[in-house]
Parts: C-alpha cells; structure tokens; sequence
C-alpha cells in the first residue's frame, strides 16, 4: 500500500461491479428466417421469402400464383425443422404441408432465377 492510498480505496475499487453492458429491446421479427436456415439454402443457392397466400381470411389464388408462375415453392417442414415451433404447417387445403406464419408462407427459388428477375427489372426501369 502506497502512502496516498488508504485501505477504504483499495477495497471500494475491489468491490465496485464492472459497468453493465447496456440492453436494447427490440419486437421480435414475426418474419424473420433464422440465420442457420438461411445459411443452409444460401449454401444450396437457394433464396426463401414469404409469399402471401391469404388476405382478410380468403385465400389470394392471384398472388400465389403469380409467384408459382416466377419459380417460387413452397418449403416443407423437413426442410427447416428449425422453425417449427414459430410457425405452423397447413394440414388441409390448397396450401398442404406449407410453413405458415400468419397469412404467408415461406418460399424458395434458386438464387440464379431470382438475381436473373432482379436484373431484368432493373433493365426494363432504365429503358
């Protein structure tokens, strides 16, 4: 112990608690894909989105097919075991065996299709 040091600051400097690391909250996400998913269809070259398959309780055959049209399926459960405690697996109906949250259901494309639609929208905006 030096002479400008007193026992008291030596043990007020032990005891005094590191600064807490500040904490945000953040709403979780009701559409978020967990990164260990994504990663697995990324790796795959495989692109997921939710395609909306209901409005207002009717089902949106328009919208659905449109995306169908463009390449989009939807994911089976086995697909991603992950998320089946978030979300729900339509058991009957025209969406059969689709991952659901909500009113929409998870989807995916190959990724060269979809950079391919992307650049051909930006194509078509700069004409």
């Amino acid at each position: 112990m030096t002479r400008n040091e007193t026992r008291s600051n030596q043990v007020r400097e032990a005891t005094t608690r590191e600064v807490e690391e500040e904490y945000t909250f953040e709403e979780p996400d009701a559409l978020s894909i967990p990164d260990s998913v994504q990663a697995r269809f990324d790796s795959e070259d495989m692109s997921l989105r939710w395609i909306r398959i209901s409005v207002k309780g009717e089902d949106d055959i328009t919208n659905v097919g449109k995306n169908q049209q463009q390449g989009w399926v939807f994911v089976t459960p086995d697909e991603v075991p992950e998320m089946a405690i978030t979300s729900f697996v339509r058991e009957e109906g025209r969406y059969l065996g689709a991952v659901c949250r909500g009113d929409v259901a998870l989807a995916k494309k190959p990724t060269a299709k979809v950079k391919a639609r992307q650049n051909s929208m930006r194509r078509s905006l700069m004409i």
